[in-house]
């Protein structure tokens, strides 16, 4: 899929109020997004997992248990962008974004709240990092975050994807109804909560042997054997 430095979607951003968020003009922790002779110069590499916080009872602690779980393991919140007025609890309640640093890689983590069917918590970089001499890395910076945020959440886990503009992917992916896939999919990393392993089936999940499987909290992780290009070139 070819970048779109056009796409952008309305999210309740705490680093600049209402408005519309756009990766491709500002990706918190990341900086800006370079354009030389009318091509992008970097894009970004997403998680989106999409979880269904609605047996929980109030929004605010699925949301600080992943904050807690990324601090835990040595992730640090970015305080350069933090507002005087930042809560977690906000962004619970109307969706939001937080820069943070992980070792030297910096990332951002959001919601976006449910306005249809499911919540979807989200990981954000730039790929620079993945064409510098430390690309191995990152990469393993970017899969250990996403296992992190994957076993943190406390709501019902469904199903999840990282690639190269993953949140693009991920929103076509909801329109089919993310709860009801009878097919593993072919993105960078997968995420399969208990329900959709066993809709799909753990065999036929790890029939392709262009993937690794690895158990996680409340389901699995498939992420391919060879780095697509798209995400590391």
């Amino acid at each position: 899929m070819p970048p779109n430095p056009f796409y952008s979607f309305p999210l309740f951003s705490i680093f600049n109020g209402f408005g519309t968020y756009s990766p491709y003009a500002q990706c918190p922790g990341t900086g800006f997004v370079g354009f030389q002779g009318g091509q992008i110069m970097s894009y970004t590499i997403d998680l989106t997992i999409f979880v269904d916080f609605s047996g929980k009872a109030g929004p605010p602690k699925p949301i600080n248990d992943i904050v807690d779980s990324l601090l835990a393991m040595g992730a640090r919140i970015d305080e350069r962008h933090l507002p005087a007025e930042f809560k977690i609890s906000l962004i619970s309640e109307q969706g939001g974004a937080i820069s943070f640093v992980y070792k030297d890689f910096e990332f951002s983590f959001s919601h976006v709240p449910a306005k249809t069917k499911y919540s979807s918590v989200n990981l954000s970089c730039s790929n620079t990092y993945f064409k510098k001499d430390k690309k191995e890395i990152y990469l393993g910076y970017f899969i250990a975050l996403s296992k992190t945020i994957w076993n943190a959440i406390s709501g019902r886990k469904l199903y999840g994807l990282a690639d190269h503009e993953a949140y693009v992917m991920a929103f076509e992916e909801e329109k089919k109804d993310v709860a009801k896939l009878n097919e593993p999919t072919r993105f960078w990393i997968n995420f399969y909560g208990d329900g959709l392993v066993k809709q799909i089936g753990l065999e036929k999940i790890a029939a392709d042997k262009d993937y690794a499987l690895e158990n996680l909290e409340g389901g699995v992780m498939c992420v391919m054997k060879q780095t697509p290009n798209q995400v590391m070139p």
